[in-house]
């Protein structure tokens, strides 16, 4: 009883179907699109090819189908046109005319010398006037190095590495005469400037300094005296003055040298003997005595005392001795 259920239930849906599949071989589709490029049907989702309508693409927007819209690509971008130079006009796209870098208002920066103008430094296009006070000289010779020829360019100048009055900067210029200074004895009279001795002419009543020399005269007395500055005569005979000082004369024993601090001269002079102290002035311990050889002319010989006179007498065989009279 089973199977003939079972059975009965395979042919009903095998009729089923069948009817279904009938019903729709007899009533076929209408397809319906929301556009001609539309792909799938609105009703039964089936598929069609198609062709869009494209529009080329341009500066700013890609190929472009009229129909509904779909891109291919990307935009073609601005080609710009050629530059002029000149930032105060536009630069614009060569194909579709729209503006690629706008205009500025002004040229700006640079500077006008006086023979050229200010270049612009966004586009270097010459502009405004020319500066007439804006000269160069590098070589400081004062002359304009461009072509406008000025000549009196810069402040003179004079180092103090020189001071020769003259302008360093190869202009030439005497910038102000010599000046100042006191002839003396020995110099002219020196520039209070650059300390050149502009005039020779020496004033021999001026003397540069108060220090002198002093050579010894041969009166033994006096010296003369001398300005150190200009070696003139201040006094041809002055009296010695300073410290007076006693040596022993080398070369002969009768005499001493006699010298002055004041001066470089020194002289010899005979002992004398002071009959009170029996001593020279020059603090030598002494007798006057003649010592007499035989057959010989007296001659007077000093010792230092009475007793080596005569101890010099008696090595003499018939020597005699006498003592002088102070």
């Amino acid at each position: 009883m089973k199977r003939k259920i079972k059975a009965f239930l395979v042919i009903c849906c095998l009729a089923i179907a069948l009817t279904l599949c009938l019903t729709a071989c007899g009533n076929k589709c209408e397809h319906t699109y929301d556009n001609a490029c539309d792909v799938t049907c609105n009703e039964c989702n089936e598929e069609r090819t198609i062709t869009h309508t494209w529009k080329n693409a341009d500066c700013t927007t890609p190929k472009t189908c009229t129909v509904c819209g779909a891109t291919d690509g990307s935009a073609l971008g601005h080609t710009p046109a050629d530059d002029d130079g000149d930032c105060t006009t536009p630069i614009t796209c060569s194909v579709c005319g729209t503006t690629t870098t706008p205009a500025k208002d002004n040229h700006t920066g640079g500077t006008a010398t006086c023979t050229e103008k200010a270049k612009c430094t966004a586009c270097g296009t010459a502009y405004g006037t020319i500066d007439a006070n804006n000269h160069i000289d590098e070589n400081t010779d004062h002359i304009c190095d461009r072509e406008c020829g000025k000549t009196d360019i810069g402040i003179h100048a004079d180092s103090n590495e020189d001071n020769d009055h003259v302008c360093d900067h190869g202009c030439g210029a005497t910038l102000e005469n010599h000046a100042g200074g006191t002839a003396t004895c020995s110099q002219g009279k020196l520039c209070d400037i650059c300390g050149f001795e502009y005039d020779t002419t020496r004033n021999p009543n001026n003397h540069a300094s108060d220090e002198f020399t002093y050579t010894s005269n041969t009166d033994g007395t006096t010296h003369t005296k001398k300005y150190k500055c200009c070696d003139a005569v201040a006094d041809e005979a002055e009296a010695h003055n300073g410290t007076v000082s006693y040596t022993p004369n080398a070369n002969d024993s009768t005499k001493h040298d006699v010298s002055y601090s004041c001066c470089d001269g020194s002289y010899s002079v005979t002992h004398t003997m002071n009959s009170a102290t029996g001593k020279c002035v020059c603090g030598l311990d002494m007798a006057d005595a003649s010592v007499t050889t035989a057959g010989d002319t007296p001659v007077v010989t000093y010792y230092a005392t009475l007793a080596e006179a005569i101890t010099a007498a008696q090595s003499a065989t018939g020597s005699t001795v006498q003592l002088l009279d102070s």
